[in-house]
């Protein structure tokens, strides 16, 4: 079982599914190893039982690193669409203030701005 709950060890699997994660069950969680980025599990059951693996993890810095090299996008979505955002360079670009510039968002210039 991934958690003693059944409702959040079903939410947990489908999450694990999603992003691809290795799950082992009968496995213990113990510590994190004297080894940079290693943690130790014991395994409950089986063959093996009582014996003691080293398995290695990603921090979060990490996982970004990775996510990024991949080519995926981080941080927040802008607040203002493609449209929006090039209005706004338009009157930035035009000695507009920048205050004026982003209320862009909240008006839709017309045409003859955005030549």
């Amino acid at each position: 079982m991934i958690f003693r709950v059944p409702f959040f060890a079903r939410e947990l699997v489908k999450v694990a599914q999603r992003y691809g994660v290795e799950v082992n069950y009968q496995h213990n969680f113990v510590t994190v190893g004297a080894k940079p980025k290693m943690a130790i599990f014991e395994i409950a059951d089986g063959d093996k039982q009582g014996q003691r693996i080293e398995v290695p993890y990603e921090t979060q810095a990490g996982w970004r690193r990775l996510a990024i090299e991949a080519g995926k996008r981080m941080g927040r979505k802008p607040k203002l669409t493609a449209y929006q955002q090039k209005s706004a360079r338009i009157r930035l670009a035009n000695g507009v203030s920048s205050w004026s510039a982003a209320s862009a968002r909240s008006r839709f210039p017309s045409d003859t701005d955005l030549s």
